[in-house]
C-alpha cells in the first residue's frame, strides 16, 4: 500500500542505498517519459537530481547532472561517461553556467517547499525548464492536479504545456 512521503527519511544515506540498487526494474515503466522529455530538450542540458542519469544512456547530449548522492554520481559516471556530474543539492547549486534545458524529472516530489528548487532552476536556466511529476499525491496535503500544477509552476516561468500522461505522471515544460 502507497504511503506518503516522509520528507525526514530522504537522507544522503537514503539516496545512497537506492542508487546502489540495480535500476532494471524502472527502466521499462520510465521508457516512455524519457522519451517524452529527451524529444522537448535542446542545447546544454542540465539534470537537476540526475540520480544515476540511465536516461541518458546512448545519447549525444552535452549533459551536466547534479544528485546530492554520491552513489547516484557514480553511476552517472558509468552510466552517461560524457557527461559533467556534481554531487550537490538541487537547492544550492555551485554552478554559474546557463543552460538552454533544465531538467528535474521526478525531483519535486521529493521537497515540500519548492522555492529553492524554482530559484535555481531559473538562476540557471537560459531557455526552458521541464518538469515531471510521478505521482499524485506526495507529501501529505499536497495533491498534484492542474490547477496547483498552473499555480505552483507559473510563479517559475511561462508555462508552455502541460501533459497528463495515463496514469499519475505529469510534464510540464516552461519557458525562463
Amino acid at each position: 500500500m502507497w504511503s506518503p512521503i516522509q520528507p525526514e527519511s530522504l537522507t544522503d544515506q537514503y539516496w545512497n542505498v537506492v542508487w546502489s540498487r540495480p535500476y532494471t526494474n524502472y527502466i521499462k515503466h520510465h521508457q516512455f517519459i524519457w522519451s517524452e522529455v529527451k524529444k522537448r530538450c535542446s542545447g546544454k542540458i542540465l539534470d537537476l537530481g540526475c540520480g544515476s542519469s540511465i536516461m541518458w544512456n546512448g545519447e549525444d547530449v552535452d549533459l551536466t547532472g547534479v544528485d546530492f548522492s554520491l552513489e547516484a554520481i557514480q553511476q552517472s559516471l558509468i552510466n552517461y561517461p560524457n557527461g559533467h556530474f556534481r554531487v550537490s543539492s538541487v537547492e544550492s547549486v555551485p554552478l554559474t553556467d546557463k543552460f538552454e534545458t533544465v531538467v528535474l524529472c521526478g525531483v519535486v516530489n521529493y521537497f515540500q517547499n519548492l522555492e529553492k528548487i524554482k530559484n535555481e532552476a531559473v538562476r540557471l536556466c537560459g531557455g526552458k525548464i521541464i518538469v515531471t511529476i510521478n505521482r499524485i499525491n506526495d507529501f501529505p496535503g499536497r495533491e498534484w492536479d492542474e490547477k496547483t500544477i498552473m499555480t505552483e509552476f507559473s510563479r517559475w516561468g511561462k508555462i508552455q504545456e502541460v501533459v497528463h500522461f495515463p496514469g499519475i505522471i505529469y510534464l510540464i515544460v516552461i519557458a525562463v
